[in-house]
């Protein structure tokens, strides 16, 4: 083996961990952006929320709950919201497509954007609710802009991630 070159076996090692990684990295980067989003006047959305539809269609076997579970805690820390509104959001919200998925497996892209509108709308009322009840108040005019951001947002998710993810559950990389 020259100076700078890898040897091939370590890349068929490495492969399956670099795919087996890749939910979670797309994770903390839908995490960066929430915070980043609630930080700055960016326009906000449920990037979190985004993601976990796309893997929950696409490859529901990949996306642990426990990743769920502690990105939502970091998203509840370092937004400062209630503690487990966001994992418990997102947990629902993956339960939630994984049983509407034989629906959407062969359904037109325009039926799966309808479908997945009318889920986000859903599960960003159980955060509201989650949000309510610990006696944190939102503003209805702020999560309308958000669910038409995030709504508006899902083709480039659903067509990115979707690639992506089909492509590498299939071995071609």
């Amino acid at each position: 083996m020259s100076r700078g070159h890898f040897d091939i076996s370590f890349w068929e090692k490495a492969l399956p961990y670099v795919v087996s990684s890749f939910p979670l990295l797309t994770l903390i980067v839908g995490f960066v952006m929430e915070v980043i989003s609630a930080q700055y006047p960016l326009p906000e959305g449920q990037w979190c929320m985004l993601i976990v539809m796309c893997w929950s269609l696409f490859y529901p076997s990949q996306l642990k709950v426990s990743y769920l579970l502690i990105l939502g805690l970091l998203c509840d820390i370092s937004i400062g919201a209630p503690l487990g509104v966001h994992g418990l959001s997102l947990v629902l919200l993956h339960l939630f497509v994984i049983f509407q998925r034989h629906f959407l497996e062969n359904a037109h892209f325009l039926q799966v954007w309808a479908l997945a509108s009318f889920i986000l709308l859903a599960c960003m009322f159980v955060k509201g609710v989650l949000f309510f009840s610990a006696g944190t108040f939102l503003v209805l005019k702020l999560i309308w802009k958000n669910w038409i951001v995030t709504v508006g947002s899902f083709p480039l998710f659903y067509i990115f991630l979707g690639g992506k993810i089909q492509r590498w559950s299939h071995g071609k990389v």
